[in-house]
C-alpha cells in the first residue's frame, strides 16, 4: 500500500490513503549569466537547483460524518509547518519539506478527500555513509555530496593537500604527529584538534562536493620534501535528485 511519512508520523496511522503524487521531476535551475565585452555569449556563473513542489491527493474512509470531522481536525495539526517527508518506496530517503497548502477537505458518504503541497528540498538525503580515504570508493546516489573528511597525522608535516577531481583544500602550517583535523565541506570549517582553525586555509582553496563518479579521494601530506598518505575517512548522506 502506499504511504507517506511527514514529521515522524506515517500517513496510515492517521487513517489516511495516498491515492496520487505529483512532483517536479528536478528543482529549477538557478544560474547568472554575464556578458564579456568583446566575447561571444556568455559566462555562465556556476548554477543551483531551485526547490520543487510536491503535491499529494489523498483519502480518508469512514462510515461515519462525525468520525470524518474529527479526521479533518487531526490532519490539520498534523499537516502543518516543516518536517522530514519519507515515501514507501524509497524508505531509506528522505527529503526537507515544508507544507504550502491544504485544500478543502471534501466529505462523501463514507469517505473524504483532500490534497497537501509540499514545498520540498531539490534533493532527498540518504542515510549517513562512510568510505575511506586513499583508496578506491564508489558512492551512492545521483547527485554530488558534501560532508566531512576525517584524519589523523601519522607524522609531523607543513603542508596538507586534500583533493578530489580538479578541486582541493589545503591546509599550511606546523602540524604534529597525532594532529587530529576534520574538513567539512557542508559547513565550510576546518577543525584541529578540537578547534576551527580556518585560518590554516591556503589562498584558492575550495569547499568541494565530491561527484558520484568519484573513484578515489586523496590525501596527500608533506614535511618538506617528505611525502606522507595518511588514511582517513569521508563522511556524508548520500543524495538523489
Amino acid at each position: 500500500m502506499s504511504w507517506f511519512s511527514f514529521r515522524g508520523i506515517e500517513s496510515s496511522t492517521m487513517g489516511v490513503l495516498l491515492l496520487e503524487r505529483k512532483w517536479d521531476l528536478c528543482g529549477k535551475t538557478r544560474s547568472q549569466f554575464l556578458s564579456i565585452p568583446g566575447l561571444d555569449g556568455s559566462l555562465t556563473v556556476p548554477q543551483a537547483r531551485e526547490d520543487i513542489t510536491m503535491t499529494l491527493r489523498c483519502a480518508v474512509l469512514s462510515d461515519d460524518d462525525a468520525d470524518l470531522q474529527t479526521a479533518s481536525h487531526e490532519l490539520a495539526a498534523w499537516l502543518f509547518g516543516s518536517g522530514e517527508l519519507v515515501f514507501w518506496d524509497a524508505p531509506q530517503q528522505t527529503r526537507s519539506a515544508c507544507v504550502l497548502s491544504v485544500s478543502s477537505f471534501e466529505g462523501f458518504e463514507k469517505w473524504g478527500e483532500f490534497q497537501v503541497t509540499f514545498r520540498c528540498a531539490p534533493y532527498a538525503m540518504g542515510a549517513e555513509t562512510t568510505v575511506g580515504i586513499n583508496q578506491s570508493v564508489s558512492f551512492e546516489g545521483t547527485a554530488p555530496s558534501r560532508g566531512a573528511f576525517s584524519f589523523s597525522l601519522s607524522s609531523a608535516a607543513d603542508l596538507i593537500v586534500l583533493a578530489c577531481t580538479a578541486k582541493n583544500v589545503t591546509l599550511r602550517g606546523s602540524f604534529q604527529e597525532g594532529d587530529a583535523f576534520v574538513i567539512n565541506t557542508q559547513t565550510g570549517a576546518v577543525w584541529r584538534n578540537g578547534q576551527v582553525q580556518n585560518e590554516l586555509l591556503q589562498v584558492g582553496s575550495r569547499f568541494f562536493e565530491v561527484p558520484v563518479d568519484t573513484t578515489f579521494l586523496h590525501l596527500l601530506c608533506k614535511n618538506g620534501n617528505l611525502s606522507n598518505y595518511p588514511e582517513g575517512v569521508y563522511t556524508y548522506r548520500p543524495r538523489w535528485y
